[in-house]
């Protein structure tokens, strides 16, 4: 079988991949639809591809390109239907086929489907290309958006009788569970035909159901229809399933319909569905699943969020994030924000069990056209996706002004009624009346969800979540950001958005909300989505919207583990905080997070006093007790701190953590393999670190405060190249400020001496480390800016020998020193 979306398939019909393209970006290029335009010159791409590819590109590196591919047809399907499939196109598309247009599509987030049977030739290739426009479009939900040809792409040869893959881009095989219980539900099928043959046919379709077993479930049932020359039918009817085995998040059962389409007893046309047999239902109080209530735990997911793919996530790179959230995390839901995802996305939701939100892209610009074009869009959305039991929610919009929410909630109960109709919102001004009264408004939703940032966007603390838990029920996002090179000492609450975002704040604010929505008022809240599962591009901070669980990377933040903690707790769960900040100066306390009832801790051998869950409490806030929190005070010394956790079940974790003064001054060594180290620099002081590098860790000292200091260290690595693995660091501030560009000084001691290696930003040989002695590596590697954008580094080698002075100086470029 062969794949025409993910989560259907197609057994009769030719699909041809078209996954090579030239890529040009350009708004005033011309001509580049003809045949005989000359491409060779540019860039060779594969889809899903995006032009946006990293935070410094944004949305304006091109408000326009072209991409070009070519296939070729067999003389025997001259009698066949062909079609272009695309999967998503970003934002706005122009289509062509050898040189004439074929359709526009507006909007990136939904498939789009031509017919291009009278376009293509038999005899020789075919030219498709497409024209996008990443230009802002108020028609279009979102109105902005990263541009590329995201999805796949394919060309689709079907008999002149088929299942019509024409209707809003659908598989054209409706399934929808209908009377659900545990002793039977009703399966609602609705079948579409159609005919481009010319002459009127008699159409037999006959579709089993299989269980997971590959046996059928029950009986196939037939059905007959005359088919008009050029003409089109629906057969809809009910499928009665005795004992069905219900669709749940711990054991996601799934089904397969299987569609077979004869003519004069020759099978045309044959499509597979995957669905499952489930009920939803909300209340002001619950969800339902299957009428038994279940809390929903989960996160946003908004992409693009893979830096090294940009919005171009492939289904593999979905699914990975997918298997995190249920298989790590611990989610048993997903709210897809703000816009619709790719069918790969909620085919993997199906088959593991996340119950998901998805969402029509009616978010943040009040100036979006609400009528023809965004109702097109809905639908596309909805029957695209309608036979996936997963998404239990369409929402009809993202903290937008109401008048679009409640347009597009009627659209969505118009087209399905077998699914929870949401909006998201931020203001609660449409939700409340009176005396902190809730009023949904159930003419146009079922429930409405919530949108709270307290202590983050909003001038109340973290603990302000519990009298807001009292009122709303359903959050839609929570949470707040965080950058993992911004630091200050624990219980302090200043931070300022986009300038400084340390990560102790974060900390206080899920600790606040976590406690509120798991322990203390666990009643009031019915479903929670922290914002976000990890930090996506932005005009935000450092090009990132931070308030992810991951950061780039995928990096876990502690936010994330704390979160963890609470979802599982059957889970042993335990991480020391602030591993990654591996220097401190003055900051001697030490959090731990886990969901262990007690937790002994050792520093440098010496067992400090264990800790008791719910023992932990808020200092500036009435002393509030925040289970799985495990404090200790002036717990690290000055120097090295060999530091390791442990609880009652063996559960253990380690860490090293270096204590210096207010300059970041550290005790020195006998055992250290140099001496003498220094800067020339007063204001950049060099720090030997008995330690590697790790990925997705800082590179230089943290800055702490740049607020005070005017000092920003916001570089972290990549992947740590294989040659550097073991070796231990000189660590200074940042090099590339030219405030703090230092020679760095010192003497070898080791006896057998030393290999040198310093990593530096671009890939030229620095001649000032050549006349040192060094020797080119041919080692490239990448690491992230202060600017949070990956760059080449090349490493480069000297062999060092005992008493050998060097000195290292390099200039304003980031750079870094490592010996082994």
């Amino acid at each position: 079988m062969t794949f025409l979306v993910s989560g259907s398939t197609i057994a009769s019909a030719k699909t041809i991949e078209l996954s090579k393209w030239q890529f040009k970006g350009s708004q005033d290029l011309r001509g580049a639809e003809l045949t005989d335009f000359n491409d060779r010159s540019w860039e060779t791409v594969n889809t899903p591809h995006s032009w946006v590819k990293n935070t410094s590109q944004k949305y304006d590196k091109y408000k326009a390109a072209w991409y070009r591919s070519t296939f070729s047809l067999s003389e025997s399907n001259r009698t066949k239907i062909v079609y272009l499939f695309f999967e998503r196109a970003s934002l706005n598309s122009t289509v062509y086929c050898n040189g004439q247009e074929v359709g526009k599509h507006r909007g990136g987030y939904t498939s789009f489907i031509f017919e291009i049977t009278d376009y293509v030739h038999w005899d020789k290739p075919n030219l498709v290309a497409v024209k996008l426009s990443n230009a802002q479009d108020l028609r279009a939900m979102p109105a902005n958006s990263h541009g590329g040809l995201w999805g796949r792409v394919q060309v689709i040869v079907k008999s002149p009788i088929h299942i019509d893959p024409t209707y809003y881009a659908a598989s054209g095989v409706f399934i929808t569970p209908q009377e659900v219980s545990v002793t039977r539900a009703a399966l609602r099928v609705k079948t579409l035909l159609r005919n481009r043959g010319g002459i009127p046919a008699q159409v037999h379709v006959k579709q089993t159901l299989f269980g997971d077993d590959e046996q059928p479930a029950i009986p196939a049932t037939h059905h007959s229809v005359q088919l008009a020359a050029q003409g089109s039918a629906a057969i809809e009817h009910v499928m009665d399933v005795e004992n069905p085995t219900l669709w749940v998040p711990e054991k996601p059962y799934l089904y397969s319909l299987k569609t077979e389409v004869f003519v004069d007893d020759v099978i045309v046309d044959t499509l597979i569905e995957k669905t499952g047999i489930r009920k939803v239902a909300i209340t002001e109080e619950d969800f339902f699943l299957n009428d038994s209530p279940l809390k929903l735990y989960g996160a946003c997911y908004c992409h693009p969020t893979n830096e090294t793919l940009g919005a171009a996530l492939t289904d593999e790179a979905l699914r990975f994030d997918l298997d995190v959230m249920k298989n790590d995390l611990g989610f048993n839901a997903v709210r897809f924000s703000h816009w619709p995802f790719p069918k790969a996305a909620y085919q993997r939701c199906d088959e593991i069990g996340l119950i998901s939100m998805v969402e029509n892209g009616y978010a943040w610009h009040e100036d979006i056209e609400i009528g023809p074009e965004g109702d097109r869009l809905v639908k596309e959305m909805i029957y695209q996706a309608w036979n996936h039991p997963s998404i239990a929610f369409w929402s009809s919009g993202n903290e937008n002004p109401h008048p679009g929410y409640y347009h597009y909630a009627q659209v969505i109960r118009a087209t399905d009624q077998s699914r929870i109709v949401t909006c998201v919102d931020d203001q609660n001004d449409f939700l409340t009346k009176g005396e902190g009264v809730v009023r949904v408004p159930n003419k146009h939703h079922d429930a409405v969800f919530q949108n709270k940032y307290h202590g983050w966007r909003d001038s109340v603390t973290p603990w302000d979540f519990e009298s807001f838990f009292k009122r709303f029920h359903h959050i839609g996002e929570i949470g707040g950001g965080s950058l993992r090179t911004n630091h200050q000492p624990y219980f302090s609450t200043d931070f300022l958005r986009s300038k400084f975002e340390p990560e102790e704040w974060l900390q206080l604010i899920y600790e606040a909300f976590l406690q509120t929505a798991f322990v203390t008022q666990p009643d009031d809240v019915d479903a929670l989505f922290v914002w976000q599962y990890r930090d996506i591009f932005s005009s935000k901070y450092k090009g990132y919207n931070t308030k992810g669980l991951f950061a780039a990377g995928q990096f876990k933040k502690d936010t994330c583990i704390l979160y963890q903690s609470f979802i599982r707790p059957e889970t042993p769960i335990m991480r020391i905080v602030g591993k990654h900040w591996y220097v401190r100066r003055g900051e001697d306390d030490l959090k731990v997070y886990g969901n262990s009832r007690q937790v002994r801790l050792t520093v440098n051998g010496q067992n400090l006093e264990p800790r008791t869950n719910g023992q932990y409490r808020h200092r500036p806030y009435k002393d509030q007790i925040v289970n799985n929190v495990f404090y200790w005070q002036d717990a690290l010394r000055m120097g090295r701190n060999n530091i390791h956790v442990e609880d009652e079940q063996g559960n253990v974790d380690s860490t090293v953590i270096y204590l210096g003064d207010k300059h970041y001054n550290l005790p020195s060594s006998h055992e250290y393999p140099i001496k003498n180290l220094s800067s020339a620099n007063p204001l950049n002081q060099a720090v030997y670190i008995d330690m590697s590098p790790q990925d997705n860790w800082p590179v230089y000292l943290c800055a702490g405060d740049v607020r005070q200091t005017g000092q920003e260290a916001d570089n972290t690595y990549m992947r740590i190249p294989e040659i550097l693995n073991e070796s231990t660091m000189i660590v200074t501030k940042r090099q590339s400020d030219p405030k703090l560009v230092s020679d760095i000084t010192f003497e070898v001691t080791k006896p057998e001496g030393l290999t040198v290696y310093v990593m530096a930003s671009g890939t030229a040989f620095p001649p000032s480390l050549k006349e040192a002695g060094f020797v080119d590596t041919g080692v490239v590697s990448r690491w992230r800016d202060n600017n949070s954008v990956p760059v080449a580094s090349k490493i480069y080698r000297r062999d060092a020998r005992p008493r050998d002075e060097l000195i290292i100086q390099i200039g304003s470029r980031d750079w870094a020193i490592y010996l082994k």
